[in-house]
Parts: C-alpha cells; structure tokens; sequence
C-alpha cells in the first residue's frame, strides 16, 4: 500500500504553501533557495545604488573640462561591460555650482559632469630692451607675433640717452623652418642679422645698434619692419620693431688754453724760459666726455698726435690737459683739440703759441769780437 504524504499525515515532512492557497505546497529546500536569491538580489540592488551614488557625487578631476559618469546596465550575460559613450552635455537636471557642474545619472544611464573652459589669462605687460639686455621667449609668450610663425621677444626696443645697442629674439613658433628679413633701415641704425632661416622651434639673437655720432640730435623713434616666410610656400607676413633713443648734440668746448703762451727752442738755457707749454680743454656734455685729442702742428711742419689727461670733472663739465712743445726750431705753432663724447659726438677747437729763440745775453761782447 502506498503512503501518500500530506494526504494522511499533514506534517509529514512537507509545509504548506506560503501563500496560503489549498492544494499548493513546496518542499523545504526550494523555499529556502527562492528566500536566498530574494536577499541576494535585494542586496546587489542596493550596491549598484550606492556604487553609482557616490559616483555621481564625485566631482570632476583637476584640469578636466569634460567627465562622463557612466553607469552600467543590469542587462547582458555574465560579464558583459556596457559603456555609454560620454557626450559633453550636462545631465537632465545637473546644476552647475562654484565653476564645476555635478550631475548622477540613475543606474544603466550614463550622467556627464560639465567643468567651464579655462579663462585666458591676459598677457603680461614687458619692459622695453636696454642696451646690453636680451630678453628670451617662452613657448607662452605673447609679447609681439609677425606673422603665424614668427614670435618677436619685444616689439620696443629703448637705447635710452646713453645705450648703443641692444638685442631680442626671434622665435619659430610652427612646425616649419620660417624665413625672416628686416627692411631696410636708416644709416645710422643697424640690424644684425638682417635676415635668416630659424629652426622650427628655434631662437635666433638679433641687435641692434645705433651710430650717435651721425644720427640726428634729439629723440630717435623709427619702425623697422619684418617680414616672415614659411620655407615651403607659406604666406608672407610683417610685423615691426619699434627703436627709439636721445641722443644729445656734441660736446660744448667751453674754454681753450695754452700756458705759457711764450716758448723757447730747446738748448736755450734754463733761465732763458720753458721749451713747453700746457694746452687745456674744457668742455661740457650730457652723457659725458670719452676723451680728448691734442694734434700739433711744429714750426718745422711735423705734426704730433697724444692724449689729453683728465683732470677735474663736476656735473657734466670736465677739464682735460696735456704738453705741446717742444719745437727746435722758433715760429708760430697751432694745434687742434678734439673732444669726444659717450656718443661718439666730437667737437673740435683750435689754438696757437710763439716758439722763440734763446734771448741774447744782457751783458758782455758778441761772440768773436775783441778789443779795439
């Protein structure tokens, strides 16, 4: 005779259906299974949430202007990685706050959290070359641009009152070698080199210089253009550098000496006078006296050439002074000052002495004479 459980004995070694319905029951083991997979359903639910929770919290890393927040779909098999493509458009409901947006997509929908562009920073103000000055570019300077590829150190270059030259630089900023050429210039103002190929990425020296002693007294302020080519047909492009100087007139020769005024031939005696005089120059400049130059012309027709010492100076005003003479033979002897500045300025002024014979003795008969 078969046993049938549940019909004869209701407890034997089965339970009734959870839901309370007649006629449905459910061995033990598979109730407690479905009762484990519920909890652990419920469980991997809630760390997805939490996961992407605090995923959608995080803000954006340092720098990044764009970060895509990505959740993954609870679809596919085991193992499958969905990945939405981030797109830069904020999230539904993302409201940018201090600068950085923050956003959180739901589970399985990819959120973006959006950052502002960096501002641009403006340029920095640059000081005009000095003389004896070089100022480098970086891979960030902005100060003057001739042209796509062409990057000028500074577009001012100041001399000042004093300053002959100065340099900058030249910078390739492209891919290319680029070809660079200045116009031409004054006379009195030069560029070197005023042309040349710089290396993609390269620097190359440029000066300046100023000839004070032929460009014209006052303030000097002229443009010279530059002209950049790229080596492989590219456009032509221009730009300018700007120089501007003072430059003083020349040296005031305020008073021109010669002491004594009276000399002798040399082998006169001692008593007779000196065979030398002293030539004084006094002369006043803004940027100061270089040098002064005595030239001598000798009752013979021989000249001498030597420089004068500098003795005072106070201000802008300076005294220099040196020996003339001696002569062999008497007659007039004139000279020629010449006074030089910082600039190279000159100023010239003249002047003259008498060179005398030995005097003839007061007392006693002319030489070859005799008693009468």
């Amino acid at each position: 005779m078969a046993w049938i459980a549940g019909r004869g004995d209701p407890e034997g070694g089965r339970h009734r259906s959870p839901w309370r319905r007649s006629g449905r029951i459910l061995p033990i083991r598979w109730g407690r299974i479905i009762a484990l997979t519920v909890a652990l359903s419920v469980a991997a639910g809630l760390g997805v949430w939490l996961r992407f929770r605090s995923v959608g919290s995080t803000g954006p890393q340092p720098n990044a202007a764009v970060t895509a927040v990505a959740g993954r779909a609870p679809q596919g098999g085991a193992g499958s990685d969905h990945r939405p493509t981030p797109t830069p458009t904020p999230a539904s409901g993302a409201q940018p706050s201090a600068g950085v947006g923050a956003a959180a997509g739901a589970p399985g929908v990819a959120g973006v959290v959006v950052s502002p562009p960096p501002q641009p920073q403006p340029p920095q103000s640059r000081s005009a070359v000095a003389a004896g000055e070089t100022v480098r570019t970086s891979p960030s300077d902005t100060a003057v641009m001739a042209g796509t590829d062409l990057a000028l150190s500074t577009g001012d270059v100041n001399l000042g009152t004093v300053n002959s030259s100065a340099t900058m630089e030249l910078r390739d900023t492209g891919r290319l070698p680029v070809d660079f050429r200045f116009a031409a210039t004054p006379s009195w103002l030069s560029v070197a080199p005023a042309s040349g190929t710089i290396a993609a990425g390269g620097r190359r020296t440029v000066t300046f210089t100023l000839d004070r002693s032929a460009a014209p007294v006052g303030v000097v302020d002229t443009s010279v253009a530059v002209v950049a080519v790229a080596t492989l047909g590219g456009a032509r492009q221009a730009g300018a550098v700007r120089v501007t100087a003072v430059v003083s007139g020349p040296p005031a020769i305020d008073s021109l000496t010669a002491t004594p005024a009276v000399v002798y031939t040399t082998g006169c005696p001692s008593a007779s006078g000196p065979t030398v005089s002293v030539v004084s120059v006094k002369a006043t400049d803004s940027t100061g006296v270089f040098g002064a130059e005595l030239v001598a012309r000798l009752p013979d027709g021989r000249t001498t050439t030597s420089s004068l010492n500098l003795g005072e100076a106070s201000g802008q005003q300076s005294v220099w002074s040196g020996p003339v003479g001696p002569s062999g033979i008497p007659g007039p002897m004139s000279f020629t000052v010449t006074v030089t500045d910082i600039d190279g300025l000159r100023a010239q002024s003249t002047g003259s002495l008498e060179v005398r014979s030995c005097p003839v003795a007061a007392t006693g008969a002319p030489a070859g004479s005799g008693p009468g």
